[in-house]
């Protein structure tokens, strides 16, 4: 029955967050519901339990938020992040929209540019695109979760928070197992591309076609691209580059690496950015997004911290812990199904990493494999409730209905068919 009760709390915090329930209050109201089903006391367990669980996840992870964020709105108010998305759109041609598209989107979340901050930088070129490819908008979600929220979150090198927050709970680098994490990341890149393609044409043979700038609630002229001065494409990457650098090779401390990219990225956009006019306004922006998502992440975390402190939670991890399994699967898919819980993958490894590091580390667990892998899991349970699909799905004027399909094919399906093969890569490999 206990067990019963979690699966329903999990029911209750997806459906409030698809009916538009912010993620703090989902979080506080299945808490509640978790600890009253539990018979745990209800003042304890939010001002103690779920409060150190909230406190302990800002801790250890203030840095990565904020310092990420920054680095992002520096290289939007720079223009480099429009530079990038018609560059590549420009050379591969209108004939090859979906293919620039997710290329674009995956340089950009390569770069180290925040999934958010790509979003509202792609869709305003997307919906001119689809324009005149008659495309519809409600596509524009699942085309753009391929691009920015699938491959380049996981893939060696990439500055993502999915992949920091491993490397940093197990010491390892953001290059960890990094053979097989490009061998399926470009099977999985080319995956997206060939499916998003026949989606779109499939629709098209359908009927449905583009809908029309009074659809989306956006006047024409403004969606078109800014033309302000902007540094070239080259000069637009090397901040991006010094970052991989510095996290990747390297290997530093990755509040250090941010640090040393934001300052290459001032140094280097230096005659690209408003000195005179708003500039500390949008780096105390790029601060205020990162608390933002911080918070909204701590939220999560307090409820797994509720949810982990129930004699039914840790019934369920006596089970997970005295499988015989392979420790690097078994992490994977826990953090995989607390992911899904969470409605968010840095919540879900928020509650993950703890338990790994605790019981299958000292399993032997190779750390290469745990870095890589759970980045990857975190993305298989992408559910309806998550923040980016809520966003990338409103920005988009559609609904859950139209447009969640094509999302879950490009984030759940796929990263659950590279998932399987990144495990094979493992053991043919020898990380597991």
């Amino acid at each position: 029955m206990e067990t019963l009760f979690l699966i329903l709390a999990v029911v209750l915090i997806t459906f409030l967050a698809i009916r538009g329930v912010p993620i703090f209050y989902c979080a506080v109201i299945t808490s509640v519901f978790v600890l009253v089903t539990a018979g745990m006391n209800v003042l304890t367990g939010m001002t103690d339990t779920y409060i150190t669980a909230f406190a302990n996840f800002i801790k250890s992870n203030f840095f990565i938020f904020v310092l990420g964020a920054i680095f992002g709105k520096i290289v939007e108010v720079s223009g480099s992040a429009t530079t990038i998305a018609d560059f590549v759109v420009g050379k591969l041609g209108q004939k090859y929209i979906i293919p620039a598209i997710i290329i674009t989107g995956g340089i950009m979340g390569y770069g180290g540019i925040s999934v958010f901050v790509c979003l509202f930088t792609l869709y305003p070129l997307m919906f001119a695109l689809f324009e005149k490819a008659n495309i519809s908008r409600t596509l524009a979600p699942g085309i753009y979760t391929a691009a920015a929220g699938s491959f380049c979150v996981w893939m060696p090198g990439s500055p993502s928070l999915q992949l920091l927050l491993p490397v940093q709970a197990f010491g390892t680098s953001t290059f960890a197992a990094a053979a097989p994490g490009f061998i399926v990341g470009f099977i999985q890149i080319v995956l997206e591309i060939l499916f998003c393609t026949w989606f779109v044409r499939l629709t098209q043979k359908k009927g449905l076609g583009w809908e029309g700038w009074e659809e989306l609630g956006t006047p024409k002229e403004a969606a078109e691209s800014d033309q302000q001065h902007r540094p070239s494409f080259f000069i637009a990457l090397i901040p991006m580059i010094i970052l991989i650098v510095a996290l990747g090779f390297l290997k530093m401390n990755v509040a250090v690496g941010l640090t040393i990219g934001i300052a290459g990225a001032l140094i280097i956009y230096a005659k690209y950015l408003p000195w005179k006019t708003n500039m500390w306004s949008n780096l105390q922006a790029g601060f205020m997004g990162g608390c933002t998502a911080l918070m909204a992440t701590c939220s999560v975390v307090g409820f797994g911290g509720v949810v982990q402190a129930t004699p039914a939670f840790q019934n369920m991890i006596q089970a997970v812990t005295s499988m015989h399994g392979n420790p690097v699967i078994i992490s994977v898919i826990t953090t995989a199904v607390l992911a899904g819980i969470c409605g968010s993958g840095t919540g879900g490894e928020g509650m993950a990493l703890p338990i790994v590091n605790q019981y299958f580390v000292p399993m032997g667990a190779n750390v290469e494999a745990l870095t890589r892998g759970i980045a990857l899991s975190t993305m298989v349970f992408t559910l309806p409730s998550n923040s980016v699909v809520n966003t990338a799905i409103t920005a988009a004027n559609s609904t859950h209905r139209k447009s969640y399909f094509m999302i879950f094919i490009t984030v759940s399906v796929m990263s659950m068919i590279s998932l399987v093969l990144l495990m094979i890569a493992f053991a043919i490999m020898g990380y597991m």
